[in-house]
């Protein structure tokens, strides 16, 4: 069975439902109604398309979280191995995208696959016998022809959004979950609802900076609520926090860094505070509101600064520009985040200045010996190794019961000798970045040490980065001989690493770069 070009094709999950028979690897069979994706990836076999542009692609699904152990669950879905959308997902959400004509296949099978790789397991975390591995639960995708607004290649304005009341635009193209109209003699209110709500723009097919700019006012109700609280992400990344009171303008720019040229680019308003009217006036109004638009206007446009560093690399190469010294993986996690995955002798590892730089005075001499390397079993079941010799202490990613500790000892052996070789070839080019976070903050005897320990060998950049006091988090300064001081507003906490700062580190990684490039080219940086 295939659709028509001028219909839906809505397939169900749950027991009986017509997507069953085109689930394949990755599944748990629908058990009271629910359809689970398994383990880190799942598949799923799409029947021939014979829409003649491009499509709509809406997937229902629910996470399986379980405080503390999880708050959310990532989520990757890939069309014919094109990636169309990244996102994490902590509760019921319907996930939007527009795939390209180009990516469907008309003659055959289309062949969809989730990644999902933070599955839990019910017996490990409550009282259950259940030892699957579970991560997200699937209701049902539908699949429809994209109206011209929403097509990729519609027009120039493609990557812009305009809506304003008084004229009504169109704001039904690009607008996702938690929005509701509202009629009034002045014209339309656009309602945030819920705890969040969503524009979805497509994948931008140049490097553009974006700029938002509304006209916004916060339902107050005294003395119920003084203030509504707004914060607002562009593909997760925080760009504002604001708290509202009254009405007032907002105008945010968006870094180029942070918008895709490969998936969609969502923009999300997250908006806690929300009133149910009738709770409180007893009106028989049951929407969630929170606040309402006048108008929103999001353009997007070629970046004309003179530092072409920060407007021609990705998010992804802007990380890989980076090798992390320590102290411990936080800075690891912000590069898996962004898409980065470097190979990296201490980007897992916490370890002291002065082991670090014995290591790169001796080249590393006698690291990874058999028996200089504990492996231990932290409460997580993850194997961590202990390297005697320089001190390093580093998360391995793999679990009992995928190997023993004889087979973690050998790997590790030979994948230290590698990392050392390579740590000491990239001093010898001089071209990453070596980044130390460290908290508390490094003090002077301890800053020369280190500048002066690397400089014996090469001259690459060093980015040290602490916790602001009296700075403004994101500062970077230049403080000579090619080195940087940088200042965030906080670093994830010990109990969980997750819960990084992430669009503080992009800001800071940014305006590193930026620094270093200007310096090349003999431009004046401001201090």
């Amino acid at each position: 069975m295939s659709p028509t070009p001028n219909s839906d094709f809505r397939f169900e999950f749950s027991l009986g439902g017509n997507g069953i028979a085109l689930l394949r690897n990755g599944w748990s069979w629908p058990e009271n109604n629910y359809t689970w994706a398994i383990s880190t990836s799942s598949e799923i076999a799409m029947p021939k398309m014979e829409f003649p542009g491009d499509t709509v692609w809406e997937f229902h699904v629910a996470p399986c979280v379980k405080k503390p152990y999880r708050t959310l669950q990532r989520l990757k879905i890939y069309v014919n191995d094109f990636l169309v959308i990244s996102c994490e997902v902590d509760r019921s959400v319907l996930v939007k995208f527009t795939l390209p004509k180009e990516v469907l296949n008309r003659v055959g099978e289309n062949w969809v696959r989730l990644w999902h790789p933070d599955s839990l397991q019910p017996s490990t975390i409550m009282k259950s016998n259940d030892a699957r591995d579970i991560s997200i639960w699937l209701k049902s995708i539908v699949v429809r022809t994209a109206c011209k607004s929403e097509s990729l290649h519609n027009s120039s304005d493609e990557h812009s959004f305009h809506w304003e009341g008084k004229t009504e635009g169109h704001p039904s193209a690009h607008l996702g979950r938690g929005w509701a109209r509202e009629d009034t003699p002045r014209g339309v209110r656009l309602w945030m609802v819920g705890d969040d709500s969503e524009v979805c723009l497509p994948p931008l097919s140049k490097k553009l900076t974006g700029k938002l700019s509304m006209d916004i006012s916060p339902f107050i109700l005294l003395p119920y609520r003084t203030v509504q609280r707004l914060s607002i992400e562009i593909n997760g990344h925080r760009v504002d926090q604001l708290d509202l009171s009254t009405k007032r303008n907002v105008t945010i720019l968006f870094p180029s860094a942070l918008l895709s040229e490969t998936e969609q680019n969502l923009v999300r308003f997250h908006h806690p505070d929300y009133i149910i009217p009738d709770d409180v006036v007893g009106n028989s109004d049951r929407r969630e509101v929170a606040t309402f638009l006048e108008n929103l206007y999001i353009d997007f446009s070629r970046e004309t600064r003179h530092d072409e560093a920060e407007a021609d690399i990705s998010l992804r190469d802007l990380m890989l520009r980076f090798e992390s010294l320590g102290q411990n993986c936080e800075f690891g996690l912000v590069q898996r985040r962004a898409g980065a995955d470097p190979l990296g002798l201490f980007r897992w590892s916490s370890t002291a200045i002065s082991s670090i730089l014995r290591g790169i005075k001796s080249e590393f001499k006698d690291i990874g010996a058999a028996d200089s390397i504990v492996v231990e079993t932290a409460p997580s079941r993850e194997f961590m190794v202990r390297e005697k010799t320089y001190g390093l202490f580093y998360h391995t990613w793999i679990f009992e019961g995928q190997a023993n500790a004889e087979e973690i000892r050998a790997r590790e052996t030979k994948k230290l000798l590698f990392l050392a070789r390579k740590f000491m070839t990239d001093l010898e080019d001089g071209e990453k970045v070596l980044l130390y976070k460290h908290d508390p903050r490094l003090n002077d005897a301890q800053l020369m040490e280190l500048k002066d320990g690397i400089r014996n060998v090469s001259n690459n950049p060093i980015l040290v980065v602490s916790i602001a006091n009296n700075e403004p988090p994101g500062l970077v300064v230049d403080v000579g001989d090619n080195v940087y001081l940088a200042y965030m507003d906080r670093f994830a906490p010990s109990q969980n690493a997750y819960d990084f700062s992430f669009n503080c580190w992009v800001q800071i990684c940014l305006q590193t770069v930026a620094m270093i490039e200007a310096r090349k080219s003999g431009c004046v940086v401001p201090e």
